[in-house]
């Protein structure tokens, strides 16, 4: 099972997280279920994330690239169009049509997500997709274990103008509701950034993102009790409650920033002992 959760973002941007788990039959594996790539010799950059049978998903994802590869319109509407008549091709064809599956059940058509940067116009589209039906995504959008109280937190923390970041950190919090939630969604998460100067893909540090939410989400909780309850709490309580809360909060994100910040220097460190690495090796073959 998968579960993708897109958002459309300030500045004509968007941000796409996702789960690693797949599942075969009582068994599961890791894989990575976004990775943006550049095709049409340069000409877009494309994202892709489906959720349903593993063979369908990966034979759709095989003919979107091998199809948006040829192609050479720029505008949204000549891109919905087009993965459209890919859609209807490939239910069409004659190895899906024989491939054994349910048309009773869901898994057996894929949905999910497209995302569309074009490199020279700097233009991000962002489509959602069931079955043969393509359609633009103007806010959020979740695809596969569509479970309504993972909707409900994509509708209560998403806002129109949101920015790239703080909708890493909405995916993030909905997949980490799912991972403790549901036996079909684990970790590690990846977050696509499809940005107007670039798209790439970002899954170092969600585990200190995650922990940083879910420490925050604790606290509040504990706030909205003490604050709500007018008989059992005073009103000189509530106010200690709010500045203890606010220390508190302040504490959480100094840590945070400090986790990050060493972090970014191990990071720094594995780069510049990479370079010297391949300086040595390249030292070496000259030499022989």
């Amino acid at each position: 099972m998968t579960l993708i959760a897109a958002f459309w973002c300030a500045g004509n941007q968007a941000v796409l997280c996702a789960d690693s788990e797949e599942c075969y039959g009582d068994f599961k594996t890791s894989v990575t279920k976004i990775k943006p790539q550049t095709i049409a010799n340069g000409l877009y950059q494309v994202a892709f994330g489906g959720s349903g049978l593993s063979d369908l998903v990966d034979a759709l994802n095989d003919k979107l690239e091998r199809e948006l590869s040829a192609y050479r319109e720029r505008t949204e509407l000549a891109l919905r169009a087009y993965i459209e008549k890919i859609l209807v091709e490939f239910y069409n064809s004659d190895a899906v049509a024989a491939y054994p599956r349910d048309p009773n059940d869901a898994n057996s058509y894929v949905s999910g997500v497209v995302c569309i940067r074009v490199i020279p116009t700097q233009s991000v589209f962002l489509f959602k997709f069931s079955k043969t039906i393509v359609l633009p995504v103007r806010d959020y959008i979740l695809r596969g274990l569509e479970i309504p109280v993972y909707e409900r937190i994509a509708r209560r923390l998403y806002h129109p103008h949101l920015l790239p970041l703080h909708a890493q950190l909405v995916g993030l919090r909905i997949l980490s509701e799912a991972e403790s939630t549901s036996t079909y969604v684990d970790s590690p998460f990846t977050t696509v950034f499809a940005m107007t100067h670039g798209m790439f893909s970002l899954d170092r540090n969600t585990d200190l993102y995650v922990n940083s939410l879910l420490n925050v989400q604790r606290e509040m909780d504990d706030l909205l009790l003490s604050c709500a309850d007018t008989h059992a709490v005073s009103d000189a309580e509530a106010k200690l409650k709010l500045t203890t809360f606010r220390r508190t909060i302040l504490e959480l994100r100094r840590d945070h920033q400090k986790v990050l910040a060493k972090d970014f220097k191990k990071q720094l460190r594995e780069v510049k002992s990479s370079k010297r690495t391949k300086r040595l090796i390249s030292q070496s073959a000259d030499q022989q």
